[in-house]
């Protein structure tokens, strides 16, 4: 059966930058993990797109949610 979540899907986002994934497999690695995929229309989701495809890392992407007032990855 499906293991129960364990990680939270800010943690999968986190593995996605430390694995320096693409977009895609982004995508692929949040479905995998039961997680809804990042989506474009959400502010913060469309930040980490943003960071994901133009290799922005970790912290310089955590500056940005914080200038939008929006939860920071940790």
């Amino acid at each position: 059966g499906k293991t129960t979540k364990n990680i939270s899907r800010d943690k999968v986002i986190m593995l996605c930058f430390g694995l320096n994934l693409t977009v895609d497999e982004a995508q692929q690695l949040m479905k995998k993990s039961g997680y809804a995929p990042l989506y474009a229309r959400d502010t913060r989701d469309s930040i980490i797109i943003f960071s994901l495809e133009h290799h922005i890392g970790i912290v310089n992407t955590n500056i940005k949610l914080g200038e939008y007032s929006l939860e920071i990855l940790e």
